[in-house]
């Protein structure tokens, strides 16, 4: 068992598979190496026939498994995926990895050597100007574009105030571990026997995107659940949804 799962979820699936080849490969440029990834995914059926040749052009220790939500219980969005790498994983620590995110080369060392729950920073990354953002999904195509996994980190903003970023000043600190805050948006690391206790995320939520997130952070601060801040780790490429 490894220390650390990176619990991936991808939901988008795209010809060439290239924003799923570019995730790994952040992760195989990782400077701590004791990580698995569990990839839970829905387009299991897509990506089974090739899934081994990806662990082993990456490097990576990759467990792939097919997303199954549970059909006896009524629901308009399905958020049981992010309880999946809880129930699949026997890590003590599991991270959070959806779509569209990008890490730098330390996040599974920032991971591995926290003795707290972790709150990434959300950088959430914006096309500078029209001319480059991606024609069907507005993606700036300066940091990805969908052709390669390569991800142009010099393209990346590197603050608040730098152009097409979308954070506010105060996400580019770091802040030390206290009650975990009240607006933890998924980028996370929280230990697992932590997460099992609060039961995770509710799965038979029927409203609004992210309604999971914010249910999941009022409990944990009922149990009063300790999380540090951190920023410029993980960053996410705003995009149209569809």
């Amino acid at each position: 068992m490894r220390p650390l799962t990176v619990a991936m979820t991808p939901s988008f699936f795209y010809e060439g598979d290239n924003l799923h080849r570019a995730q790994l490969k952040c992760l195989s440029e990782q400077k701590a190496k004791d990580f698995s990834v569990l990839l839970v995914d829905s387009h299991y059926s897509k990506r089974k026939s090739y899934s081994s040749e990806l662990a082993e052009h990456y490097g990576l220790d990759i467990i792939h498994v097919p997303y199954r939500p549970n059909l006896r219980v009524a629901k308009k969005l399905d958020c049981a995926v992010f309880n999946a790498g809880y129930c699949y994983s026997e890590s003590p620590r599991i991270v959070r990895l959806s779509c569209w995110r990008f890490v730098r080369p330390d996040f599974t060392e920032v991971c591995l050597n926290s003795t707290t729950n972790i709150d990434f920073r959300f950088h959430n990354c914006d096309s500078p100007s029209p001319e480059f953002a991606h024609a069907e999904t507005d993606h700036n195509t300066q940091i990805w574009n969908t052709d390669s996994d390569e991800v142009r980190w010099d393209a990346v903003p590197t603050q608040s105030s730098s152009p097409g970023a979308r954070w506010g000043p105060d996400s580019d600190v770091d802040e030390p571990a206290r009650l975990l805050p009240s607006n933890c948006y998924g980028n996370v690391m929280i230990f697992r026997d932590q997460w099992l206790a609060l039961n995770g995320c509710e799965e038979t939520f029927t409203n609004v995107a992210h309604y999971e997130d914010i249910d999941f952070c009022i409990r944990a601060r009922k149990a009063n659940l300790q999380g540090s801040r951190v920023a410029h780790k993980m960053y996410r490429l705003h995009h149209r949804y569809g």
